[in-house]
């Protein structure tokens, strides 16, 4: 890292700081403390409100349960069952009527044995009259049992059955205007009485005009009579009865208003003979737990709903089932006696099952209180449409738009603190770096120059003598150690420039097997005479692949990377491969040794300028800590790129990879 860089970093951070606060200096200082007294003041008197409207519900739905009385049967909300645990309202069959009709039963006239039997043959006829259940009013069947049945139809023992028998007979011989005149007739004489069978009489000849009907009006006429619980009958034939006559209003489109609403109420009678099944399997639960004060409990087939209830003075329990959105339409109606503001509205939430209710946005909310003790799992809460125009809305988002603020500058603050502790410290490792990097360069010189002038004056006093053997040995010594000194000089320059940003490139179509070769050869000048073996591995086909690079900036990076494994490489041989990814597109010269390793915790570290490992320096091993950061900034401004893989006790292989070119 540069000087001019860490002093821009340090100069920035600085910056950060003192702006960061001074903004929260300001922003304490005009951060509205009247407006926030003006919050405060009107959370609680929302807070109120709230707690108010909640008392009111329960007080409300209280004398709603006290107010119960003997509701009609059809009634779907209201119950009330008696001490014993029977349920008294609402009524198990809903459709059936309270009011006696007469029975049959009546004491026979005079021939009633002989017209019993002809009512008798009359039938056995009329089953074997038409096969098909169509025929004339020619067949002779059907025109013995007609007579039969008009000999009988006179007379109040036997008529209502003669009646029906002969309005059958019209029906089958397609006289369906005869049929409903018979049945008009069964209806004005024995309308108050019931069949054998405890039918009414009334409700039998309904359903025959129904069927025979020109018009939806008796079918309407038949369905407004059974669910107005008009007949007394059992209810499962009542609700067979009803849906038979919905079906028949299918022939007439013109009821489709009045079919739907009786559709409606008869769907509300089905479900109070549900409610009354429910609680029947309930009712002496409810008897046993009952008291004088009202109490609520989870409807066991609804979560929605609860049975509110309390024991009345006659020792019945009176209660009624409530779902939440009746509670919600009880705490919007109660709000409108509070005087609250206009833009304010009430909800109310569920706190055990909050997906069952649309969630009031929670920005938009004023107070919240909870609806027990009658339900406790009931929040009832206050919230504002929009701003509002109380202020309430502009005065909470200044608020938070202050923290918001204050908030971020705090967080500008503490990062600005942190970046300038790390620039300081990032400061003094880079000094130690430095004066640690010119001991070593000072050493670094002085090694290859110290042998240089002791092998140049041992010539010099002829030592050598006339022996030309050690003469060339020691112009060898005198050339390897100038060219030593001359690499570690190239990298000083080299770095002085990277770091001025004058350092310029002469890139060119070079060959990669030339480069390796070149690098090969003048590191093996450089080794002469040393055990270190060096192997090449080159792919033919990678070696013919052109890069665009600088040649003689190529080479050193190679050849810093072998120096590196000659140093690290314990007298290992050391390999030099040559490999080319055509899936990638690009060429890569490895280097590896058979050292110590690297552990992954270094491989990052050792690509930066002037950093040494610590085994490398106990060790006493000679070195920059340059070589590795220059190889980096070379191959990265060549669009190449550089990497390490070491296992501990297996070695290290340096990659050099660059995209190949045509």
């Amino acid at each position: 890292m540069g000087s001019g860089h860490s002093a821009r970093f340090s100069l920035v951070a600085m910056l950060a700081v003192l702006l960061s606060a001074g903004g929260i200096a300001y922003m304490a200082s005009v951060s509205y403390p009247d407006e926030l007294g003006i919050v405060d003041a009107r959370r609680r008197q929302h807070q109120e409100k709230a707690e108010e409207i909640g008392e009111r519900v329960q007080a409300a739905i209280v004398e709603e349960v006290r107010s119960v009385s003997e509701v009609g049967p059809s009634d779907g909300a209201h119950f009330i069952i008696d001490a014993q645990g029977k349920v008294l309202v609402p009524s198990i069959e809903p459709l059936r009527g309270r009011e006696e009709t007469i029975l049959e039963g009546l004491l026979p006239l005079r021939g009633f044995q002989a017209r019993q039997r002809n009512l008798e043959r009359a039938r056995a006829l009329e089953a074997r009259a038409c096969p098909g259940k169509t025929c004339t009013s020619e067949s002779p069947k059907l025109r013995q049992a007609a007579t039969l049945y008009e000999g009988i139809e006179k007379f109040s023992d036997t008529g209502a059955e003669a009646l029906l028998g002969l309005a059958r007979l019209h029906r089958m011989a397609g006289q369906n205007d005869l049929a409903a005149s018979r049945y008009r007739e069964l209806i004005g004489r024995f309308g108050e009485r019931v069949s054998d069978a405890g039918l009414p009489y009334a409700l039998l000849a309904e359903i025959g005009l129904s069927e025979v009907g020109k018009t939806a009006g008796p079918t309407l006429k038949l369905l407004r009579s059974i669910l107005g619980a008009q007949y007394n009958a059992p209810n499962a034939l009542l609700e067979v009865a009803a849906q038979e006559a919905f079906r028949t209003l299918a022939r007439f489109p013109e009821s489709g208003d009045q079919e739907e609403a009786l559709r409606r109420d008869m769907q509300g009678l089905q479900e109070t003979a549900a409610l009354a099944m429910r609680l029947t399997s309930r009712g002496a639960e409810l008897a046993a737990d009952a008291t004088f004060a009202a109490k609520a409990v989870v409807a066991p087939w609804q979560q929605e709903s609860m049975l509110v209830y309390q024991r009345g003075a006659d020792d019945r329990i009176y209660g009624l089932v409530l779902t939440e959105a009746q509670i919600r339409e009880h705490a919007t109606v109660e709000a409108r006696g509070v005087g609250l503001h206009s833009s304010l509205h009430v909800s109310v939430e569920n706190l055990q099952r909050p997906e069952a209710v649309e969630k009031v946005d929670r920005n938009t909310r004023r107070a919240q209180v909870s609806l027990g003790p009658l339900w406790p799992h009931l929040a009832l809460v206050l919230w504002q449409e929009g701003q509002g125009s109380d202020g309430m809305g502009d005065i909470a988002e200044a608020r938070r738009r202050h923290r918001a603020i204050t908030g971020g500058l705090i967080a500008v603050l503490v990062l600005g603190l942190l970046a300038t502790i790390r620039g300081a410290a990032r400061e003094r490792e880079l000094a130690r770096l430095k004066s640690d990097f010119v001991s070593t360069v000072s050493h670094e010189l002085k090694t290859p120059l110290t042998s240089i002038r002791m092998f140049a004056e041992m010539l010099q006093q002829g030592v050598a003598g006339d022996d030309r053997a050690r003469e060339s040995h020691y112009q060898g010594i005198i050339v390897k150690e100038s060219e030593r000194l001359g690499l570690l000089i190239a990298n000083l320059l080299d770095y002085s420039q990277i770091e001025r940003g004058s350092r310029t490139y002469k890139q060119e179509k070079q060959r990669v097997g030339d480069i390796a070769r070149e690098a090969a050869q003048t590191f093996a000048r450089f080794r002469e005479g040393e055990g270190q073996e060096l192997t090449q591995t080159i792919d033919e086909n990678a070696a013919e692949r052109f890069v665009q690079a600088d040649r003689n900036v190529l080479v050193q990076c190679v050849l810093n990377l072998l120096s590196n494994a000659a140093k690290y490489g314990e007298d290992g041989p050391i390999e030099l491969r040559v490999q080319r990814d055509a899936d990638a597109g690009v060429v890569a010269l490895s280097v590896r040794d058979h050292g110590p390793g690297i552990s992954s915790s270094e491989q990052e570290k050792i690509f930066r300028e002037f950093y040494r490992a610590p085994a490398a320096v106990k060790s006493a091993i000679e070195g920059t800590g340059l070589g590795l950061a220059l190889v980096k900034r070379h191959v990265e401004a060549q669009g190449g790129e550089v990497r390490v893989h070491s296992v501990l006790g297996e070695g290290a292989t340096f990659t050099i990879e660059l995209p190949e070119v045509g």
